[in-house]
Order: C-alpha cells, then structure tokens, then sequence
C-alpha cells in the first residue's frame, strides 16, 4: 500500500522558540516530546477520507503533531525515558521548543495543518496537549540544538523533502533527539500503526539505518562547517581526502554536490 500526502516533496524548515537564558550556555536540562493535535496529510481519490475519519482521535500520537521541548523543569526521580508525563504547569515557559514544518504551510500561516480538508473544515485545537513526554536530558546550548535542528531538516530535504508518512515532524523529532540525547524511547509513530502497513512499499524505512545516515552526514557537515570557519581544510593529505570524498558519496548515493546544498 503506497500512500500520496499532500505537500510531498516541499522543502521543510526549523521552527525554533528559544529561551535567551540557555542561548551559549550549556546546561543539563530534560527532553520531552509536546504534541499538537493536527489533520492528517493524505490525498487520493479514496485515502483522503481517512483525514475525517482520526479527526476524532486527534490527541492519538502517531496523529499528532510532535515537537521538542529542551526544558529546566526536571520530572520526579522515578521517570524514565518513554514514561507520559503531566507537568503541573506548562513547560512552554521554561523551555526551548523545536518542530519542523513545512514551508509552503509555514508561510501560508496553517503550520502543521496540512491536511486535505483543511480549507473547508479546519482544525480549531491547534495547543500543546498537556501531557509529555520524557525522552531524556541534554547539555547542549539553545544554539547548539538549533544547529543540529537545521542539520536535520537539511538531510530531509536531500533526501526528498516532506511526506506525510515517511518525512514527517515525527520523524523530525526521532532525528533531533536521537542526535542531542543517549536515553530517547519514542511513542509509535504514524508509519508504524497497523502493523506498519501503510510504510510497506516504502524503501527507506528502517529508522536505525536512517539514524545513522543522518549522524554520517553530521559528522561529515560538522567538518566542512570548521573547515570555512578556520580556512583550512579538513583534510591532512590526499588520502584523506579521498577517504571523505568516499564518505560522502555514500551518504548522498554517488552525488557528493549534495552536500552544499544546505542553508546557512
């Protein structure tokens, strides 16, 4: 079963609301996942009814919205990576957020409302659900998370743009926090419910081997980054230099131009 969404392929950006106080400074703070109720994105002469039939389910998590919260406010000691979580308060006042969205929505004012219905019947219930959850800790400064954040939505974007399956803001989530904490458990995403049926004909669907494509071409954007800003290359001798050439073309599937075509 292959699924169409709606806005597949455009380009997805970074939308960041951080705290002054943790802008350069590192300092250990909690990770959770907020969840924004949202319409679903498929399209189709048949599948796009589906987006009327979760509206009910909109607070269900693989039918959310899902961002990041980098936060002062600990939970209890008990807590554990993957465990629900209603802080007495909203953590919006004490914490960093990061989501992805897609630009063409971004600009249009709808956000994370991308669905086929949208226009005609619109999601009213766009908060931050009360509930969290807890991913685990960070000691990274608000400019390092938003560093990592563009990387992500960077390698997105090569590697095909939006879908609303398979590129998604939870996937966007996944990325980031597998990238700034060691502890992360992660609720069941949109591609994986039933039985992760509706992924079936997609080829790129193992989250760990795109984990680890996402780290390789961290690694590899990290070094060019210190490269421009020193002047000097990254390489010591031509070996090495064939040795990242190599490197690249692995990640990017033979074309190594790829990698400048991030933002800056």
């Amino acid at each position: 079963m292959h699924c169409k969404t709606k806005h597949a392929g455009a380009n997805v950006m970074v939308n960041a609301n951080l705290l002054p106080e943790f802008e350069n400074i590192e300092a250990q703070r909690a990770v959770y996942i907020f969840f924004r109720p949202c319409i679903q994105s498929l399209k189709g002469p048949v599948n796009k009814y589906f987006n009327l039939v979760v509206r009910p389910m909109r607070k269900y998590k693989p039918f959310c919205h899902w961002g990041l919260f980098a936060s002062s406010h600990f939970p209890p000691e008990e807590t554990k990576a993957g465990d629900e979580y209603k802080p007495a308060e909203s953590l919006t006042k004490c914490s960093s957020a990061f989501e992805m969205e897609v630009v063409r929505c971004r600009h249009s004012g709808k956000h994370a409302n991308v669905g086929c219905f949208e226009s005609v019947c619109p999601t009213n219930h766009r908060e931050i659900t009360g509930k969290v959850i807890y991913v685990g800790t960070t000691s990274k400064s608000d400019a390092e998370l938003e560093g990592t954040a563009h990387i992500v939505v960077d390698y997105m974007n090569i590697k095909g743009g939006y879908h609303g399956l398979y590129r998604n803001c939870q996937h966007f989530l996944i990325f980031l926090a597998s990238m700034v904490t060691t502890e992360e458990r992660f609720p069941k995403r949109a591609d994986e419910i039933f039985g992760g049926i509706l992924a079936i004909r997609n080829k790129d669907c193992y989250m760990d081997e795109k984990i680890g494509r996402l780290r390789d071409y961290h690694r590899v954007r990290r070094n060019i980054e210190a490269a421009m800003r020193s002047e000097e290359s990254i390489c010591e001798d031509k070996s090495t230099a064939e040795e990242e050439k190599e490197d690249i073309e692995d990640i990017f599937g033979g074309n190594p131009n790829s990698i400048w075509n991030f933002s800056q």
